[in-house]
Protein backbone atom coordinates (compact mmCIF):
# COMPACT_ATOMS: atom_id res chain seq x y z
CA UNK A 1 0.00 0.00 0.00
CA UNK A 2 1.50 3.53 -0.69
CA UNK A 3 3.90 2.31 -2.96
CA UNK A 4 4.15 4.38 -6.50
CA UNK A 5 6.02 3.42 -9.62
CA UNK A 6 9.79 4.84 -10.19
CA UNK A 7 9.60 8.17 -11.39
CA UNK A 8 6.22 8.49 -11.18
CA UNK A 9 6.86 11.05 -8.16
CA UNK A 10 8.54 14.05 -10.10
CA UNK A 11 9.12 13.72 -14.27
CA UNK A 12 11.61 15.42 -15.85
CA UNK A 13 10.30 18.95 -17.26
CA UNK A 14 7.80 19.56 -14.15
CA UNK A 15 7.05 22.78 -13.22
CA UNK A 16 8.52 22.63 -9.44
CA UNK A 17 7.85 26.73 -8.72
CA UNK A 18 6.92 29.70 -10.60
CA UNK A 19 9.27 33.08 -10.42
CA UNK A 20 7.10 35.33 -7.68
CA UNK A 21 5.74 32.46 -5.88
CA UNK A 22 6.29 32.93 -1.90
CA UNK A 23 8.64 29.76 -1.18
CA UNK A 24 6.38 28.18 1.64
CA UNK A 25 7.58 25.11 3.29
CA UNK A 26 5.74 23.03 0.79
CA UNK A 27 6.93 24.91 -2.06
CA UNK A 28 10.88 24.06 -0.65
CA UNK A 29 10.04 20.99 -0.26
CA UNK A 30 8.29 20.29 -3.56
CA UNK A 31 11.92 22.34 -5.26
CA UNK A 32 13.75 19.68 -3.37
CA UNK A 33 12.03 16.87 -4.76
CA UNK A 34 13.12 18.26 -7.74
CA UNK A 35 16.60 17.41 -6.36
CA UNK A 36 17.76 21.08 -6.61
CA UNK A 37 19.57 22.39 -3.66
CA UNK A 38 19.04 25.98 -4.49
CA UNK A 39 17.26 28.72 -6.33
CA UNK A 40 17.41 32.35 -6.99
CA UNK A 41 15.32 34.49 -4.30
CA UNK A 42 14.87 38.02 -3.85
CA UNK A 43 16.12 39.58 -1.42
CA UNK A 44 13.88 41.09 1.22
CA UNK A 45 13.80 45.34 1.08
CA UNK A 46 15.67 47.08 3.92
CA UNK A 47 12.90 49.71 4.85
CA UNK A 48 13.89 52.89 7.43
CA UNK A 49 11.45 54.52 8.95
CA UNK A 50 12.54 58.13 10.41
CA UNK A 51 10.22 59.81 12.76
CA UNK A 52 10.15 63.56 12.84
CA UNK A 53 9.22 66.09 15.08
CA UNK A 54 9.76 68.03 18.23
CA UNK A 55 6.41 67.14 19.71
CA UNK A 56 7.20 63.63 19.89
CA UNK A 57 7.61 61.05 23.08
CA UNK A 58 8.03 57.67 23.49
CA UNK A 59 5.07 55.69 25.00
CA UNK A 60 5.39 54.77 28.59
CA UNK A 61 6.36 57.96 30.30
CA UNK A 62 4.98 61.55 31.05
CA UNK A 63 3.41 62.94 28.45
CA UNK A 64 3.72 66.36 28.60
CA UNK A 65 1.17 69.39 27.07
CA UNK A 66 1.74 70.04 24.08
CA UNK A 67 3.41 66.60 23.36
CA UNK A 68 2.37 63.53 20.99
CA UNK A 69 3.05 60.00 21.81
CA UNK A 70 5.21 58.59 18.94
CA UNK A 71 2.91 55.37 17.75
CA UNK A 72 4.06 55.22 13.41
CA UNK A 73 7.44 52.94 14.18
CA UNK A 74 5.13 49.93 15.59
CA UNK A 75 2.76 51.06 12.53
CA UNK A 76 5.62 50.99 10.04
CA UNK A 77 7.60 47.66 11.49
CA UNK A 78 4.33 45.60 11.56
CA UNK A 79 3.35 46.27 7.56
CA UNK A 80 7.25 46.05 6.57
CA UNK A 81 7.94 42.73 8.59
CA UNK A 82 3.82 41.63 7.16
CA UNK A 83 4.88 42.60 3.52
CA UNK A 84 8.02 40.61 3.52
CA UNK A 85 10.49 43.44 3.98
CA UNK A 86 12.97 44.09 6.92
CA UNK A 87 12.52 47.40 9.13
CA UNK A 88 15.25 49.48 10.15
CA UNK A 89 13.29 51.92 13.00
CA UNK A 90 15.28 55.07 13.65
CA UNK A 91 15.36 57.12 16.61
CA UNK A 92 13.20 60.26 16.75
CA UNK A 93 14.67 63.25 15.27
CA UNK A 94 14.06 66.71 16.24
CA UNK A 95 12.95 69.19 13.53
CA UNK A 96 15.88 70.77 12.45
CA UNK A 97 16.95 70.94 8.74
CA UNK A 98 20.63 69.56 9.44
CA UNK A 99 19.17 66.76 11.64
CA UNK A 100 16.82 65.50 9.11
CA UNK A 101 19.67 66.02 6.17
CA UNK A 102 22.00 63.70 8.38
CA UNK A 103 19.25 61.43 8.98
CA UNK A 104 18.34 60.91 5.74
CA UNK A 105 21.60 60.87 4.30
CA UNK A 106 22.19 57.72 6.82
CA UNK A 107 19.62 55.97 5.85
CA UNK A 108 20.40 55.80 2.13
CA UNK A 109 23.45 54.22 2.98
CA UNK A 110 21.58 51.29 4.42
CA UNK A 111 18.21 50.72 3.24
CA UNK A 112 16.71 50.09 -0.14
CA UNK A 113 13.73 52.38 0.81
CA UNK A 114 13.32 55.58 3.35
CA UNK A 115 9.90 56.29 4.60
CA UNK A 116 10.27 59.83 6.20
CA UNK A 117 7.10 60.75 8.88
CA UNK A 118 6.07 63.76 9.28
CA UNK A 119 7.47 67.03 8.66
CA UNK A 120 5.49 67.58 5.48
CA UNK A 121 2.32 69.71 6.23
CA UNK A 122 2.65 73.13 6.60
CA UNK A 123 3.07 73.65 10.65
CA UNK A 124 5.47 75.48 12.28
CA UNK A 125 9.21 73.91 11.98
CA UNK A 126 7.65 71.62 9.13
CA UNK A 127 11.19 71.01 7.22
CA UNK A 128 11.37 67.73 5.44
CA UNK A 129 10.44 68.56 1.97
CA UNK A 130 12.44 71.66 2.04
CA UNK A 131 15.69 69.66 2.85
CA UNK A 132 14.50 66.61 0.60
CA UNK A 133 14.35 69.73 -2.18
CA UNK A 134 18.11 70.41 -1.52
CA UNK A 135 19.47 66.40 -1.70
CA UNK A 136 17.18 65.36 -3.96
CA UNK A 137 14.23 65.53 -6.08
CA UNK A 138 10.93 66.35 -4.84
CA UNK A 139 8.41 64.28 -7.30
CA UNK A 140 5.49 65.46 -5.05
CA UNK A 141 4.54 67.15 -1.95
CA UNK A 142 0.95 66.75 -1.69
CA UNK A 143 -1.43 64.35 -2.63
CA UNK A 144 -5.04 64.34 -4.11
CA UNK A 145 -6.54 61.76 -1.15
CA UNK A 146 -7.79 62.25 2.24
CA UNK A 147 -6.32 61.04 5.08
CA UNK A 148 -2.77 61.57 4.36
CA UNK A 149 -3.19 64.38 1.87
CA UNK A 150 -0.25 65.81 2.73
CA UNK A 151 2.01 62.67 1.91
CA UNK A 152 5.56 63.22 -0.46
CA UNK A 153 7.96 61.04 -2.66
CA UNK A 154 11.01 61.87 -3.44
CA UNK A 155 14.47 60.05 -4.91
CA UNK A 156 17.62 60.82 -2.76
CA UNK A 157 20.83 59.09 -4.11
CA UNK A 158 19.14 56.68 -5.90
CA UNK A 159 16.45 55.73 -2.82
CA UNK A 160 12.96 56.65 -2.81
CA UNK A 161 11.92 58.29 0.08
CA UNK A 162 8.30 57.91 0.90
CA UNK A 163 6.97 61.01 3.51
CA UNK A 164 3.99 60.08 5.02
CA UNK A 165 1.72 62.43 7.40
CA UNK A 166 2.34 62.25 10.97
CA UNK A 167 -1.47 61.53 12.23
CA UNK A 168 -2.12 57.49 12.40
CA UNK A 169 -4.83 57.14 10.23
CA UNK A 170 -3.14 59.14 7.49
CA UNK A 171 -0.46 57.00 7.87
CA UNK A 172 -1.54 53.78 8.12
CA UNK A 173 -3.33 54.15 4.90
CA UNK A 174 -1.05 56.14 2.59
CA UNK A 175 1.65 53.51 4.07
CA UNK A 176 -0.50 51.16 2.26
CA UNK A 177 -0.80 53.23 -0.71
CA UNK A 178 2.88 54.14 -1.72
CA UNK A 179 4.99 51.61 0.70
CA UNK A 180 3.48 48.46 -0.23
CA UNK A 181 4.09 48.59 -3.77
CA UNK A 182 7.41 49.28 -3.59
CA UNK A 183 7.89 46.40 -1.14
CA UNK A 184 6.14 44.65 -3.54
CA UNK A 185 8.36 45.93 -6.65
CA UNK A 186 11.48 44.63 -4.88
CA UNK A 187 10.18 41.65 -4.07
CA UNK A 188 9.59 40.86 -7.94
CA UNK A 189 5.60 40.92 -7.58
CA UNK A 190 3.22 42.71 -9.00
CA UNK A 191 3.04 46.26 -7.33
CA UNK A 192 -0.82 47.28 -7.35
CA UNK A 193 -3.04 44.92 -5.56
CA UNK A 194 -5.76 43.79 -8.55
CA UNK A 195 -9.33 45.64 -8.22
CA UNK A 196 -12.36 44.03 -8.22
CA UNK A 197 -15.96 44.97 -9.16
CA UNK A 198 -18.94 44.52 -6.40
CA UNK A 199 -22.59 45.62 -6.27
CA UNK A 200 -22.67 48.59 -3.68
CA UNK A 201 -25.44 47.64 -1.47
CA UNK A 202 -26.33 51.19 0.55
CA UNK A 203 -25.29 54.66 0.26
CA UNK A 204 -21.55 55.50 1.25
CA UNK A 205 -21.35 57.68 4.93
CA UNK A 206 -21.03 61.10 4.64
CA UNK A 207 -17.66 62.30 5.73
CA UNK A 208 -17.64 64.13 9.09
CA UNK A 209 -16.56 67.97 8.36
CA UNK A 210 -13.89 69.41 11.03
CA UNK A 211 -12.53 72.52 11.74
CA UNK A 212 -9.16 73.38 10.80
CA UNK A 213 -7.69 75.45 14.16
CA UNK A 214 -5.41 78.04 13.35
CA UNK A 215 -3.18 80.76 14.55
CA UNK A 216 -4.24 84.21 14.45
CA UNK A 217 -4.09 87.88 16.14
CA UNK A 218 -6.81 89.45 17.72
CA UNK A 219 -7.77 92.82 17.66
CA UNK A 220 -5.81 94.07 20.60
CA UNK A 221 -2.74 92.36 18.72
CA UNK A 222 -2.46 89.15 20.84
CA UNK A 223 -1.66 86.17 19.42
CA UNK A 224 -4.21 83.38 19.85
CA UNK A 225 -5.37 79.96 18.37
CA UNK A 226 -8.79 78.47 17.73
CA UNK A 227 -11.15 77.24 14.97
CA UNK A 228 -11.12 78.96 11.29
CA UNK A 229 -14.69 78.39 11.03
CA UNK A 230 -16.13 79.55 13.78
CA UNK A 231 -13.67 82.43 15.49
CA UNK A 232 -15.29 85.29 15.29
CA UNK A 233 -12.50 87.12 17.13
CA UNK A 234 -10.02 86.37 14.73
CA UNK A 235 -8.58 89.27 12.52
CA UNK A 236 -5.77 88.06 11.03
CA UNK A 237 -3.92 84.87 10.38
CA UNK A 238 -0.29 84.59 10.76
CA UNK A 239 1.50 82.05 8.63
CA UNK A 240 3.66 79.83 10.73
CA UNK A 241 6.94 78.94 9.97
CA UNK A 242 7.45 75.96 7.62
CA UNK A 243 6.45 75.01 4.30
CA UNK A 244 4.10 77.83 2.04
CA UNK A 245 3.56 75.77 -0.96
CA UNK A 246 0.19 76.04 -2.69
CA UNK A 247 -1.97 72.93 -2.82
CA UNK A 248 -2.29 70.97 -5.82
CA UNK A 249 -5.47 70.68 -5.16
CA UNK A 250 -6.73 74.17 -4.97
CA UNK A 251 -7.73 74.17 -9.16
CA UNK A 252 -11.44 74.72 -9.18
CA UNK A 253 -11.63 71.44 -12.06
CA UNK A 254 -9.40 69.42 -9.56
CA UNK A 255 -10.96 65.77 -7.98
CA UNK A 256 -10.15 64.70 -4.87
CA UNK A 257 -10.57 61.64 -3.69
CA UNK A 258 -12.01 59.70 -0.22
CA UNK A 259 -11.40 56.69 1.05
CA UNK A 260 -13.87 54.44 1.93
CA UNK A 261 -14.24 51.49 3.44
CA UNK A 262 -16.92 48.33 3.02
CA UNK A 263 -17.59 44.58 3.71
CA UNK A 264 -17.41 42.28 0.70
CA UNK A 265 -19.64 39.26 0.68
CA UNK A 266 -21.16 36.63 -1.88
CA UNK A 267 -24.26 37.90 -2.38
CA UNK A 268 -27.11 35.43 -3.06
CA UNK A 269 -26.93 35.85 -6.67
CA UNK A 270 -23.73 34.68 -6.83
CA UNK A 271 -22.30 38.52 -7.15
CA UNK A 272 -19.99 40.20 -4.98
CA UNK A 273 -21.75 42.76 -2.45
CA UNK A 274 -20.34 46.00 -0.31
CA UNK A 275 -21.20 47.15 2.68
CA UNK A 276 -19.77 50.79 3.53
CA UNK A 277 -18.47 51.13 6.99
CA UNK A 278 -18.19 54.41 8.83
CA UNK A 279 -14.64 54.42 9.97
CA UNK A 280 -11.70 55.89 8.62
CA UNK A 281 -8.08 54.12 8.33
CA UNK A 282 -6.68 53.40 11.23
CA UNK A 283 -10.02 53.58 13.67
CA UNK A 284 -12.12 50.41 15.07
CA UNK A 285 -14.82 50.92 12.82
CA UNK A 286 -12.55 49.96 9.83
CA UNK A 287 -10.37 47.70 11.32
CA UNK A 288 -12.64 44.67 9.76
CA UNK A 289 -12.98 45.66 6.30
CA UNK A 290 -11.95 43.56 3.92
CA UNK A 291 -11.68 46.35 0.90
CA UNK A 292 -11.48 50.09 0.15
CA UNK A 293 -12.53 52.25 -2.26
CA UNK A 294 -11.25 55.58 -3.75
CA UNK A 295 -14.47 58.01 -3.53
CA UNK A 296 -14.29 61.13 -6.33
CA UNK A 297 -15.20 64.33 -5.02
CA UNK A 298 -14.86 67.65 -7.26
CA UNK A 299 -16.21 69.28 -10.38
CA UNK A 300 -17.63 66.57 -12.40
CA UNK A 301 -17.97 63.96 -10.33
CA UNK A 302 -21.05 62.19 -8.24
CA UNK A 303 -20.93 59.45 -5.65
CA UNK A 304 -22.11 56.35 -6.59
CA UNK A 305 -25.40 54.87 -5.96
CA UNK A 306 -27.23 51.85 -4.77
CA UNK A 307 -26.95 49.57 -6.69
CA UNK A 308 -23.85 50.86 -8.98
CA UNK A 309 -20.86 48.73 -9.62
CA UNK A 310 -18.05 49.92 -7.99
CA UNK A 311 -14.47 48.94 -8.27
CA UNK A 312 -12.63 48.33 -5.03
CA UNK A 313 -9.33 47.00 -3.45
CA UNK A 314 -9.36 44.01 -1.16
CA UNK A 315 -7.49 44.96 2.25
Amino acid sequence: AGTRAVGSRIKAGELLARSGEIISPDVAARIASGNVSAVQVFCKPKVAFIPTGNELVCAGGHIAEGKNIETNSLLVRGKVEEWGGISQIYDVVPDNPEAIVRAVRQACETADIVVLNAGSSKGSDDWSVEQLEEIGEVICHQTNHGPGHHSSYAMVDGTPIVGISGPPLGASFTLDFYLRPLIRLYLGLEPELPRIPVRLLAAFHASSSSAKVVSYKTADGTAASGNAASDTTASEVISLPGETRPSVVTDPDAVFYSVKFLNVSVGADGVLQGVPLAGRPGSAEAEGASACYMMPTGAGTSAPQVGDIIEVELC
